[in-house]
């Protein structure tokens, strides 16, 4: 291999690898560094430890609140930092402002909070189609299907869930789908079908809890999925744009919460 490459990338998460996936594809080499273990945030201290991290939780809540009886509760020690992941939450239809002060209170120390947002399109029966550009195959982004009876559905992957025929899929209110979407955007078409989990971020960043964590991770990848012209409304034709308003709009809503003025 040639000392000379045409991309050096910081960091191995899924971000690299969809960048490195890209270098390849217009015909340039790439190299990808990387001082902790290789996959980033999501494999090793994010997506797949919050799924230990709810197994956890479940265990805990069963041996305090045995469901029969004969069976007394018993009292489990805690000793792990947590990762608050307010993406993956809200994919969930959980609340990450509520799931915070619960971890809190229950003598968890948070490590970090994750402020991202995930993808949500309202009346999935008209509007699933939205939703195609958005179906790339080199990550998987599950889907949680919310009915009209509050009953949630999980898909493991997009294109599965906008090829099922089940009718819970299919005429779900709501679909929350596994993207790491801008935080400044509420919605991100003209009419609002294909909206964002911005309000349950910007619950989560007015919760007073938030001040017992000293590190703040703002992690977003899909810029390049939001059409041109839909970029232009939002005012973000650049993805440094994209960015400056990411990091304002997070310091903005922090200060709001405090009782600062924005830009403090």
């Amino acid at each position: 291999m040639s000392d000379r490459v045409d991309l050096v990338i910081l960091g191995s998460g899924s971000t690299a690898f969809a960048a490195a996936l890209t270098a390849q594809e217009i015909q340039k080499t790439a190299v990808m560094t990387e001082e902790r273990p290789i996959g980033g945030t999501c494999v090793n201290r994010g997506c797949l430890p919050s799924k230990n991290l709810i197994g956890a939780a479940k265990i805990i809540h069963d041996a305090r609140n045995p469901r029969y009886r004969g069976l007394n509760a018993c009292a489990m020690d805690l000793d792990f930092a947590a990762l608050v992941d307010a993406c993956h939450q809200a994919v969930e239809f959980e609340e990450p402002g509520a799931a915070l002060a619960t971890l809190l209170a229950a003598g968890v120390t948070i490590a970090k909070v994750q402020l991202s947002a995930a993808l949500v399109l309202r009346d999935p029966a008209r509007n699933a189609e939205r939703l195609r550009p958005w179906a790339e195959d080199r990550w998987f982004h599950q889907v949680v299907a919310r009915g009209a009876d509050g009953a949630l559905h999980q898909v493991p992957d997009l294109p599965e869930a906008l090829a099922s025929q089940d009718p819970a899929i299919r005429t779900a209110a709501e679909w929350r789908v596994h993207f790491h979407v801008p935080l400044f955007a509420r919605e991100l078409d003209a009419d609002g079908a294909l909206r964002t989990t911005q309000p349950e971020l910007a619950a989560l960043l007015a919760r007073p809890e938030l001040r017992a964590v000293e590190h703040l991770e703002i992690e977003t990848y899909s810029f390049a999925m939001i059409p041109a012209e839909r970029r232009a409304a939002l005012g973000v034709p650049t993805l440094l744009d994209a960015l400056e308003r990411e990091m304002h709009w997070v310091l903005d809503t922090l200060a709001a919460a405090r009782g600062a003025a924005p830009g403090c």
